[in-house]
């Protein structure tokens, strides 16, 4: 008799702590990352109970970026380990916070670029793969990418189609890329300071 008690009291917290949880509901945490290697897009979804940090699902995506794919049409990146930097998350503030932002963040408008995929592909065709290196590095470094893409889209202006010969490209780069640079060390000296 105190066994069936004993259980049939068990049973009826455990119905009541399923409800609670069927009734508030998994919570779920979303966020992105991004490769700081290829600049391709990770999305990761995650269902923790309330109230516990632990994910018992977990879910991802990759999803390919215009720069990724110009470093991997061009051979500048080839089968690599993603070195993955969170950007951004969100869960409704069900565990203590609503958002939360990482280093992912700072380059994600470089991955998304077209027109830093089409200066990557034409670096590559109409000079050499080691300067292409330098500006991908540039692109994906989360100190320096913020300039990188800015100065490629908003100063240099380079066309989202990027060039179909070396002529208009060299036109562009006379025209521009000073302009490109100093607007790059611009932001390294007044942005990052020591």
């Amino acid at each position: 008799m105190a066994a069936a008690k004993f259980f049939r009291r068990w049973y009826v917290l455990a119905l009541l702590a399923t409800g609670i949880v069927l009734l508030i509901g998994p919570c779920r945490f979303g966020y992105y990352s991004v490769c700081s290697v290829c600049g391709k897009i990770r999305h990761t979804s995650q269902r923790k109970l309330p109230l516990l940090e632990v994910p018992y699902w977990t879910e991802n995506c990759e999803e390919e970026t215009p720069l990724s794919e110009a470093c991997r049409a061009t051979g500048l990146v080839g089968d690599h380990q993603h070195e993955w930097l969170f950007g951004h998350g969100n869960n409704g503030g069900l565990s203590g916070f609503s958002c939360a932002l990482g280093s992912g963040e700072l380059i994600t408008a470089a991955s998304q670029s077209k027109e830093a995929a089409a200066f990557i592909k034409c670096v590559v065709r109409f000079e050499s793969k080691d300067k292409a290196e330098n500006w991908r590095k540039r692109l994906l470094d989360p100190l320096l990418s913020p300039a990188a893409v800015g100065a490629i889209e908003n100063i240099g202006k380079f066309p989202a189609a990027g060039f179909d010969n070396a002529a208009e490209y060299v036109e562009w780069k006379k025209a521009h890329e000073k302009a490109v640079e100093d607007s790059i060390e611009e932001y390294r000296t007044h942005y990052l300071r020591d």
